[in-house]
């Protein structure tokens, strides 16, 4: 199947941490808890098994891969559109800046598939939680503007309305209470 919508985490391989700071000032393991890919297997990445020739994307980067990026759209044939800011409240502190943000890269091929009815904001705040996981508020956002069907590819859990692909997925499908709510009222 092909996909309208993709989100996709890269298990992007980055620097390891000093372990002896990193578990004293930031409570986090010098080894990142799954598998890693380099930027050469991240290029090659058949993301044409995935997405559809009219297909919206939201690729998530860390700061130190935020340019890759850009050229990892240009190989896989999407065109930016737009950035999104995750303000996770808790962070880790690089070169004496506190570091409590992530990035999402939306951009799309074909035509842009967004709901423009329903504008979303490019800025948004919800407390971390493990390694990687990725907001649930995110997934809500997406899921009210963009067209089904939808994967979110190297998935740490499940969510409402996307078909999830990954090594780390949880088994059962979780919904989340809002999603419970906005059923109930419709």
């Amino acid at each position: 199947m092909k996909y309208k919508t993709v989100v996709i985490d890269p298990p992007w391989k980055l620097n390891k941490f000093n372990s002896k700071i990193s578990k004293k000032y930031t409570r986090c393991s010098a080894e990142l808890p799954y598998e890693t890919m380099t930027d050469e297997e991240i290029l090659n990445f058949p993301i044409n098994d995935f997405a559809d020739d009219q297909c919206d994307l939201f690729l998530w980067v860390t700061k130190s891969k935020i340019h890759f990026g850009f050229h990892l759209l240009e190989k896989w044939g999407f065109h930016y559109a737009n950035f999104f800011v995750w303000n996770k409240v808790l962070g880790l502190c690089h070169n004496g800046v506190h570091s409590i943000t992530e990035y999402v890269i939306y951009a799309y091929r074909g035509k842009n598939g967004l709901n423009y009815k329903k504008p979303i904001d490019s800025y948004f705040k919800e407390k971390r939680s493990h390694h990687s996981q990725k907001p649930n508020k995110f997934y809500t956002m997406i899921r009210n503007v963009t067209t089904e069907p939808r994967i979110d590819i190297f998935a740490r859990k499940r969510h409402y309305g996307f078909d999830a692909w990954g090594n780390q997925v949880e088994s059962q499908m979780q919904v989340p209470l809002e999603m419970i709510v906005e059923a109930k009222e419709r």
